[in-house]
């Protein structure tokens, strides 16, 4: 089994070999310094031809151009068709490439110092280069320009064109269209690489097309893919050039001579059969003769000096992020081939509400190929659009077809796939049905781990599968390059995997494999290389769910290995009810060793916590601490501790969750365990702050985060950070709480934890919010809440509820924070969470006085005092005396400035001042009541409260408001 964690030297020497596949070298050679004016004119008025449209819709004129580099047209072709002594010069030449950049016509650096070379004009300065329009060109690698063709003379060759008719309307590819049709007038050899049923042929025959009045003794096209015998090659492009047969040799050297005198395009379709014979009589035509140009389509390279390679890739699909309807679809292409081909068989079908998801999912599900696509819409002569998706799950007998005119290997897709499997040799056959268990994506060092074969041979056979176009390279290579399959492909080769031996051993391996890849992920994921081995995870996750998919029927115990191993990755990024379904599956595993239950259950305990579920977490987490103490797990029953106690605190048990965090903390302690010591606490700082100690809450947040900031754990860190910003908040210090929480969201973010990243960003809603800046504040919680819903977070989506309740609250809309806080309680009293069920109630008092429900609101307020003096939340005590002097104001306005006072004493020693938001309310009731009762009154009632006990206050507000106490 190969190391998942070090790429090995000989991989790495050995990846160049097959980017260099797929990236051809640029010539370190100078290009040639031949001044050739015909080629350069003829250039310029193609390229200005193909520039952007004006807003009018029209195209570019040599007027234009003369108009944009300062010359009258008159004067812009006598240089450019040097009349009259006129000669063009290099300030002429740098203008008119700077011109055709700005229009749009040039596009890489590459085509801008082609043009300089045609007229021996010294290229850009670096500084020039900089420049715009200049510097937005593409980096392409500089290619040299082939010998420029003598200018036609005045008697030519007869023209002899030959192209098949299509019978069907060529269907989007306009950009790639274009290219081809450029890469061809400027390179000699232009092959079209690509998976079967791609569409090559097609792109070939159209771009053909385009040229025939380009090349001017015409275009002739070769199909090769009936012919067997690689000594018919030959004759059959005689045939089609109507050049005499003879023997092969003197037959080569008579279309030589045949091409000499010819400026044509020559196309060579489906060549990857009879690669080596196609390759050596391309090259000695070429060689021959230099004005001919040849276009060939193969699933590999013809591996051939002067090859340029474009590779044609499926059709375009909509992403996942595309609105899914009639108009966003009918803008890819391969929605565009399925439409139009539906069009031959049903004349009003068309795109609609009820059928344009089940012609997304076709296309998807199809890859965007072009030929499965065009079998698929076929199948509308017997079955519906909805039946075709749904026989798609047996993609390999719906779509055949009994064409006529149709290659045999081109009338169904497996018949198609057969053709490219067929021509492979046993070697990599083998090591091709082999990478169906891969899901997502392989890297080498995968293949060589899960295939058990030595790294040369993986990297070779995949070199040639990479060429064959059977794989290809992911465009999102990270660390070391990564392959894959299409979707359609890697179903055909479970299929042939299926029909030999050893399918059970190579995915035994895979799941193996990826059970120690994840495993070692474990340690990383809480030190300083969390966000690489995050991201690598999420690569392939894929990966670890088909090796769980298989594992749990197959092998169950490597499977609970796996979800135990995976729990901390799924806990960080927000992957909690994929997370939770793998580990309840998981867990009915019998039989397995005590320590992979007890992680398995740990992680499910964690997730079920992250989904609001307490129960369910409290008896998983129960569980894994009875099996670690069992096994005498001292670092795990630490940590099982810890996550007791956060689970026992959400549901309100505040003194059995102080038990667990200190038992976790003496053990780490005594086993020298900064991360469990860490955890702890933090845990204990949160105990604080419910309890309103917010100066030990603040103690013990830095305290821990000292510790995890030596461990590493980001992700912890940026959870204490974000926690400490609360604390702040409480405090009133909002500039220490705005920092604390924008560095746990920048950490957040490079983590991808979605949850986290919500949090962060519902931390600094509330800030904007304590300030009065509501604009800034609903934009947070609204995103947080899109994040929240997203991940499955309850608590999270109903804070940001009730938050957003406070802002319409602020804004005098009193129904509107009635409903939003009504949902946000209904939601924490089915979580049974008490703290958030406090300050959910005041939240409705509060809207209750205002409109006028006083009773409904005294009655709410009573429910929340009980549950804060269960807390131990003095805070909440506070609020709880403001909100009952709210009530009292208007009627008994002494009694209301001594519950005040009370407040203002509770709240100066717990160190928690009153927000902005609430102060502007808050200044306006005491305002009222000062004028009613006069300063002298109301001072010696507020006075009172400030003497009182928090008891003594509380006992104050059942009294008959005629005789409030201390008055």
């Amino acid at each position: 089994m190969g190391n998942v964690g070090v790429l090995s030297p000989v991989l790495l020497a050995g990846y160049a070999i097959i980017i260099g596949q797929l990236k051809p070298t640029p010539s370190k050679g100078k290009p040639v310094a031949l001044y050739n004016l015909n080629s350069f004119r003829e250039r310029i008025i193609a390229l200005y031809r193909r520039a952007s449209p004006y807003d009018e819709g029209r195209r570019p004129t040599q007027q234009d151009l003369a108009d944009a580099i300062g010359l009258s047209r008159s004067e812009l072709s006598s240089r450019l068709n040097g009349l009259k002594n006129a000669r063009l010069t290099h300030r002429d030449t740098k203008a008119i490439v700077r011109t055709l950049a700005e229009w749009g016509a040039i596009i890489s650096k590459a085509e801008a110092r082609e043009l300089l070379t045609l007229v021996e004009c010294p290229s850009f300065s670096a500084a020039e280069w900089q420049t715009a329009p200049l510097a937005d060109l593409q980096e392409d690698e500089q290619t040299v320009l082939p010998p420029p063709m003598p200018t036609p003379q005045a008697t030519l060759p007869p023209r002899h064109t030959f192209l098949p008719r299509p019978l069907t309307s060529f269907i989007g590819r306009e950009g790639e269209l274009a290219s081809v049709v450029r890469q061809v007038t400027e390179r000699r050899l232009i092959t079209l690489i690509g998976a079967g049923g791609s569409g090559k042929t097609r792109l070939a025959i159209e771009a053909a097309r385009q040229l025939r009045d380009r090349f001017s003794t015409g275009v002739c096209f070769v199909e090769l893919v009936s012919l067997r015998d690689p000594g018919l090659i030959a004759g059959a492009i005689a045939r089609s050039l109507g050049v005499a047969a003879t023997d092969d040799q003197r037959l080569v050297e008579t279309m030589q001579r045949y091409l000499q005198e010819r400026e044509m395009l020559l196309v060579l379709d489906n060549c990857e059969h009879l690669l080596p014979v196609v390759a050596e009589l391309a090259h000695q035509l070429l060689t021959a003769c230099e004005r001919l140009h040849i276009l060939a389509t193969s699933r590999e390279l013809l591996r051939i000096a002067g090859e340029l390679t474009h590779q044609v890739k499926p059709l375009s699909l909509p992403g996942k992020q595309v609105v899914i309807s009639p108009t966003s679809l009918s803008r890819y292409e391969a929605v565009q081939l399925f439409v139009a081909r539906a069009l031959t068989l049903q004349p009003d079908f068309y795109l609609n509400v009820d059928n344009v998801a089940t012609v997304q999912d076709i296309c998807q599900r199809l890859d965007g190929i072009p030929l499965a696509i065009e079998l698929a819409a076929a199948r509308l002569r017997m079955l519906t659009v909805a039946q075709i998706s749904t026989q798609l799950a047996d993609r390999f007998r719906l779509l055949t077809g009994i064409a006529h005119g149709v290659q045999p290997h081109h009338q169904a897709l497996r018949a198609l796939i057969d053709w490219s499997y067929d021509l492979l040799p046993a070697n990599e056959q083998a090591l091709f049905r082999s990478l169906a268990v891969f899901s997502g994506g392989f890297t080498i060092d995968a293949v060589v781990g899960v295939m058990d074969i030595a790294p040369l041979d993986v990297l070779d056979t995949l070199t040639e599968l990479l060429n064959k176009s059977l794989i290809y390279q992911m465009s999102d290579v990270a660390d070391e390059p990564r392959f894959a399959m299409l979707e359609t492909i890697r179903e055909y080769t479970m299929l042939k995997l299926a029909e030999v031996s050893g399918e059970v051993a190579i995915r035994q391996q895979h799941a193996a494999w990826y059970l120690t890849l994840a495993e070692a992920a474990v340690p990383q994921l809480r030190g300083e290389q969390q966000v690489v081995w995050i991201d690598r995870l999420e690569r392939e996750h894929d990966n670890m769910r088909e090796a769980l998919a298989w594992s749990l029927v197959g092998q169950p115990a490597l499977g609970l290995a796996l979800v135990g191993a995976l729990a901390r990755f799924w806990e960080v990024h927000g992957h909690l009810s994929e997370g939770r379904r793998w580990l309840e599956l998981a867990l009915k595993t019998e039989n397995a060793p005590p320590w992979i239950r007890a992680a398995a259950l740990s992680g499910a305990g964690s997730l079920a916590w992250g989904q609001d579920d307490y129960p369910a977490a409290r008896d998983f987490h129960q569980q894994a601490l009875q099996l670690r103490r069992e096994l005498g797990d001292r670092r795990g029953t630490a940590l099982s501790l810890n996550n007791l106690g956060f689970v026992v605190l959400r549901m309100g048990d505040l003194t059995t969750a102080q038990v667990y965090y200190e038992e976790s903390i003496d053990i780490a302690r005594e086993i020298g365990d900064f991360e469990a010591a860490a955890t702890g606490l933090h845990n204990l700082g949160t105990l604080a702050r419910i309890r309103s100690d917010f100066t030990q809450a603040r103690a013990l947040y830095a305290e821990s985060l000292e510790l995890r900031r030596k461990v590493g754990d980001k992700w912890s860190i940026a959870l204490t950070l974000h926690l400490s910003g609360a604390v702040a908040a409480d405090q009133g210090d909002y500039q220490a709480a705005q920092e604390l929480n924008e560095e746990s969201l920048t950490i957040r973010r490079q983590l991808g934890d979605k949850q986290g990243i919500a949090s962060s960003l519902l931390g600094l809603a509330v800030l904007a919010y304590y300030q009065c800046d509501y604009d800034i504040a609903r934009e947070m919680y609204e995103q947080s809440m899109v994040l929240f819903q997203e991940v499955g977070f309850r608590m999270g989506l109903a804070t940001a509820i009730g938050r957003l309740g406070d802002i319409s609250y602020g804004e005098g809309d009193y129904p509107r924070a009635l409903q939003l806080g009504e949902d946000s309680l209904r939601q924490f009293s089915e979580m049974g969470n008490k703290w958030l069920i406090t300050y959910a109630l005041n939240r409705q008092t509060r809207t209750l006085a205002a409109l006028g429900e006083e009773q409904e609101a005294r009655s709410l307020y009573e429910q929340g005092l009980t549950l804060h003096l269960e807390l131990g939340d003095r805070q909440g005590v506070a609020e709880f005396l403001e909100g009952m002097a709210g009530l009292a104001v208007a009627q008994h306005a002494s009694h209301a400035a001594t519950l005040w006072g009370a407040a203002e004493t509770i709240r100066e020693e717990i160190g928690a001042p009153l927000s902005p938001t609430i102060r502007a309310s808050y200044e306006h009731q005491i305002k009222a009541a000062r004028n009613q009762l006069g300063n002298a009154t109301f001072a010696r009632a507020w006075l009172a409260g400030r003497t009182m006990q928090q008891n003594e206050a509380i006992l104050a507000t059942t009294r008959s408001a005629q005789s409030p106490v201390g008055i």
